[in-house]
């Protein structure tokens, strides 16, 4: 592992620090993620928190009752907005153009021919009894009823989604 910095915390998940790509491909193909510290400066981190209490702000202005657009007391910023999205802020246009992210992206797709599909973000209040754990938005077809919208299917019940290479990768930060 020339040239990366490898942590465990007390779960035992593997923790980078941005410098090999390899090894965070290796680790997201792995385990279907893979956590990279130190991405953002403590600069791009404070902008990206300031960013987020001043629209926090502009969204529990508006409900009183804290009610959430995901559940009680959660939030999704890209739901706050009529674009779906929070590109329009400097905050969020600023993660565009992280190295370790375009570095990593770029070599899980093999490429750096990629789409955007959306910059937003979700945050809990005090008091939120529910959160979204992590999971995948994209699912091998079960059936009618239980298989969301943006699932993989096979009529031939040949290939499952894990037969796929990835479709698209989420990327989140954690601005505290």
């Amino acid at each position: 592992m020339d040239g990366v910095l490898l942590a465990r915390d007390a779960q035992g998940l593997d923790i980078l620090e941005p410098g090999d790509a390899k090894h965070a491909v290796d680790i997201f193909r792995r385990d279907g993620f893979v956590v990279i510290a130190n991405a953002l400066t403590s600069e791009q981190t404070g902008f990206l928190a300031n960013g987020c209490h001043e629209v926090i702000g502009e969204i529990l202005a508006l409900d009183a009752d804290r009610k959430g657009n995901r559940g009680d007391h959660r939030y999704s910023f890209g739901g706050s907005s009529l674009t779906r999205s929070q590109l329009h802020r400097p905050e969020w246009q600023m993660l565009l153009d992280v190295p370790v992210v375009n570095e990593v992206v770029s070599a899980i797709f093999e490429s750096e021919n990629y789409v955007l599909r959306a910059a937003s973000g979700d945050f809990c209040l005090p008091g939120a009894v529910g959160y979204q754990p992590l999971h995948s938005d994209v699912q091998g077809w079960r059936d009618d009823k239980t298989t969301p919208f943006s699932s993989f299917h096979d009529p031939r019940r040949q290939l499952t989604i894990r037969d796929l290479p990835c479709p698209y990768v989420c990327v989140n930060f954690l601005p505290q």
